[in-house]
């Protein structure tokens, strides 16, 4: 009886207060950017991806099928899954990596992706950190022609609630020649930069039955001085995507139809409703994001007690 009332003090607590809140990100802790899911969009200019003849579907087909399924559809980790299972899917991947270019202004890249696997910190600590029994569950990652979205699930295996998340961002095809943060320079063409503008919070179900709690956050300008957010798309065809964030995570997509971006108007509206509501301050800097005075962000990355 204590873990159901732990949960609804929790929520209240989430969620008492109206005001909207204004988050720093930095793009050297990919964590401070999403705290979700490091896993990135590019744009969709209609231009074709130049592919190597030693790639095949049949690689593709195998990469999928050595990644496991989980609980409420997760991502795998290399946190949740064996060693050598972990390898093996990463060298694959790899093996599979820059062998294309132009994928920034590939129009394959338009539309709705679920992620299957990370090595990701963000991610891995999502899939095993969570606290009061609480369960990453689907990440999914719809595409427009400059915008994306990346949302994610918290699930709880006795239905003590269920909460989403969604960062609403835009993305653009990067500079040739850009550096990332972690010095890699974009010479395939293969590179998005990425910028934030809304973190959503909704909670939607208390012990089974439906509520409405939701909490906006905003993200600073991107400083001066600081890396422009981007990622590498290092493999894409009808069905998978591999990514390479700034820092060498691999996240791998799968193709999935059943998600919808917002539309303008709803896109819209949570641009607008943030920027002219009032504004609550919130500093996030490098490695402090469960310092953060944002009781959401301390609630997904509070450290388990052993």
């Amino acid at each position: 009886m204590t873990r159901p009332i732990l949960v609804f003090l929790l929520a209240w607590q989430l969620f008492h207060r109206t005001g909207h809140a204004l988050v720093s990100f930095h793009e050297t802790s990919r964590r401070d950017a999403i705290q979700l899911v490091g896993w990135l969009a590019s744009t969709s200019v209609p231009h074709p991806a130049k592919a190597s003849s030693s790639i095949t579907s049949t690689d593709a087909q195998n990469l999928l099928a050595l990644i496991p399924k989980r609980n409420f559809d997760a991502p795998a980790t290399n946190a949740t899954i064996s060693a050598e299972l972990t390898s093996q899917i990463e060298s694959l991947a790899a093996s599979m990596e820059n062998h294309q270019s132009n994928n920034a202004q590939s129009p394959l890249l338009r539309g709705n992706w679920r992620l299957l696997y990370s090595n990701g910190a963000e991610i891995t600590n999502l899939a095993t950190n969570l606290p009061l029994g609480f369960q990453l569950g689907k990440t999914v990652q719809p595409i427009g022609n400059d915008v994306f979205e990346n949302r994610g699930t918290l699930d709880h295996p006795l239905k003590l609630a269920h909460w989403q998340t969604n960062v609403i961002g835009d993305v653009r095809v990067a500079p040739a020649g850009s550096l990332n943060a972690a010095g890699v320079k974009n010479d395939r063409g293969n590179r998005v930069d990425v910028d934030f503008r809304v973190l959503v919070f909704v909670l939607d179900e208390v012990f089974g039955r439906p509520v409405r709690f939701q909490k906006i956050l905003i993200p600073r300008p991107l400083a001066k001085g600081k890396p422009q957010p981007a990622n590498d798309i290092t493999y894409l065809d009808k069905t998978l995507r591999i990514v390479r964030g700034g820092d060498g995570a691999l996240f791998i997509f799968q193709r999935e139809n059943d998600v919808k971006l917002l539309t303008a108007e709803e896109r819209n509206l949570l641009l607008g409703s943030s920027a002219t509501s009032k504004q609550e301050r919130i500093d996030v800097g490098i490695g402090m994001a469960e310092k953060s005075s944002s009781p959401e962000l301390q609630f997904l990355f509070q450290e388990r007690k052993q």
